[in-house]
C-alpha cells in the first residue's frame, strides 16, 4: 500500500527553515564535487554516459565530458564553450550554482519564483520534508522542500521557458559526500529524465575529502 505523501503536524515557519538551510549551504561554497552518471540530451532520446565536475563559488564553473571524449564548459559570466548540447539546461545550471555557490537563499528561492509560503509537512522517499511554495500535491508550481531533521534541501521545483523542472537531492548521509552536498542528483524535465548522477569525489577547500 503506498504511503500518503503528506504529514500532519506543526510545521516550523519558513524564515527559521531558511535560516538553518542557509547555515548549512554555507559550508558548500568552494567546494569541487566531481559525478558519474547518466545525461539525456535535446540530440539523443537515449541516455549518455557523462562525467561533471561543478566547482561552486561566486564563478561557479561546470566542466562536462561524455564516454566518447567531447567536453563543454560553462561558467557563472554566462560564458559557455565546447559541446553545448552536453551541458544542463541554464535553467539548472542556474538553480544548482545558485544553491550551492553561497548565494542568499531566500533570493535565490525568490528568483526561482517559490513563495515561502503556504507550507506543509510531506513524505519523500519515506522521510518527513518541510515544502513551502504551494499547496498540498501541487506539484506543477514551484516549490523547495527542505529535510525536517537536518534542514538540508532535498527538493526544488520550479519553471523556465515553460518547461517544469524536478530537482531531488538525497543521501546527504553518505560517508563520502558527510553531509556537505547530496550523494546524488536527480533532474527532471516535464517528467521526463535529463541528468541521474552520483558524486565520485568531492574536495572542500580547507583539504581533500
Amino acid at each position: 500500500m503506498a504511503l500518503p505523501s503528506v504529514v500532519h503536524g506543526y510545521v516550523l515557519p519558513s524564515h527559521y527553515v531558511i535560516k538553518k538551510a542557509q547555515a548549512l549551504l554555507d559550508k558548500s561554497r568552494g567546494l569541487q564535487v566531481g559525478f558519474l552518471g547518466r545525461a539525456w540530451t535535446a540530440e539523443k532520446r537515449q541516455s549518455i554516459n557523462v562525467g561533471e565536475r561543478w566547482l561552486f563559488g561566486p564563478k561557479t564553473q561546470v566542466d562536462v565530458t561524455d564516454s566518447h571524449g567531447r567536453t563543454a564548459t560553462w561558467n557563472m559570466n554566462r560564458t559557455s564553450s565546447g559541446e553545448l548540447s552536453l551541458l544542463p539546461p541554464p535553467a539548472v545550471l542556474f538553480a544548482i550554482s545558485g544553491l550551492f555557490g553561497g548565494a542568499s537563499l531566500s533570493q535565490h528561492l525568490a528568483g526561482l519564483g517559490i513563495l515561502a509560503s503556504p507550507r506543509r509537512l510531506q513524505l519523500l522517499d519515506g522521510e518527513v520534508a518541510i515544502s513551502m511554495g504551494a499547496e498540498t500535491d501541487q506539484l506543477n508550481l514551484p516549490q523547495a522542500w527542505f529535510d525536517q531533521e537536518t534542514f538540508q534541501p532535498v527538493r526544488l521545483i520550479f519553471r523556465s521557458d515553460k518547461s517544469l523542472y524536478d530537482l531531488r537531492m538525497t543521501d546527504w548521509s553518505s560517508p563520502r559526500t558527510r553531509g556537505l552536498f547530496p550523494r546524488r542528483l536527480e533532474i527532471r524535465r516535464d517528467g521526463r529524465p535529463l541528468r541521474e548522477l552520483s558524486v565520485s569525489t568531492l574536495r572542500h577547500p580547507k583539504g581533500p575529502r
